[in-house]
C-alpha cells in the first residue's frame, strides 16, 4: 500500500540499549578504574597502597575476562554489570586484608582471622548469584556464571596472591632494614 514501515517496540529498544553499553564498556571500565583508584589514593594516602588495591582488582577482572574468553562466554547487559559489580568488590576485600595486615602485622594468626571474614563474604555472595543459575532466563543464567567465575578468582586473588605479594614484601623490607 505504499506505507512506509517503522519496527519499534521494547525488543527493539532493549537490543539497542544492550548494544550502547556492550560498546561503552571499555570507557566505563577506564572512568570506573580511575575513580576508585581517586579515591583509594585520597582514602589511604599512600600510592603504593592505591596501586596494590587497585591491581587486586584489575588481576581479577582479567583473569575473569580470560576465563569468559576461553568458555566462549560473550558479553551481554546482564553479566557485564556483574563485571563492573565485582570489580568495586575486589577492592574492599583487598581493603580488608591490606588494613588488617598492615595493623596487625603479616603473620598467619591475622591472615587466619581475615580470610575468615573475606573468604565468608565473598562465600556468601557466591551463593547469592549462584541461585540465577536455577532461572530459566538466559540473560540470568549468564550472570549466575560470570558472577561465579569472577568471584572465584575474586577469592583466589584476594586471599591467595595478595598476602603471598605482602608477605614477600615484608620480607624483603625487612632484609634491607637487616643490612
Amino acid at each position: 500500500d505504499g506505507q512506509p514501515f517503522y519496527a519499534t517496540g521494547a525488543s527493539l529498544i532493549f537490543s539497542g540499549i544492550i548494544q550502547l553499553v556492550i560498546s561503552e564498556l571499555p570507557k566505563i571500565c577506564v572512568i570506573v578504574f580511575v575513580v576508585i583508584f581517586i579515591t583509594l589514593l585520597a582514602g589511604f594516602r599512600n600510592l603504593k597502597d592505591a596501586v596494590i588495591l587497585q591491581m587486586v582488582s584489575l588481576v581479577t577482572l582479567l583473569l575473569s575476562t580470560g576465563c569468559m574468553a576461553l568458555a566462549d562466554i560473550p558479553y551481554n547487559f546482564f553479566n557485564v554489570i556483574v563485571l563492573a559489580t565485582v570489580f568495586g568488590m575486589s577492592v574492599d576485600a583487598a581493603v580488608h586484608i591490606l588494613v588488617h595486615l598492615k595493623e596487625e602485622g603479616v603473620n598467619p594468626q591475622t591472615m587466619e582471622s581475615v580470610a575468615k571474614a573475606v573468604g565468608g563474604a565473598i562465600l556468601t555472595t557466591v551463593l547469592g548469584f549462584v541461585t540465577l543459575k536455577l532461572s530459566w532466563h538466559p540473560g540470568l543464567n549468564s550472570l549466575g556464571d560470570v558472577a561465579l567465575i569472577c568471584l572465584t578468582f575474586n577469592l583466589l586473588v584476594s586471599l591467595v596472591l595478595l598476602p603471598a605479594f605482602l608477605v614477600w614484601q615484608s620480607q624483603k623490607v625487612g632484609k634491607a632494614a637487616s643490612r
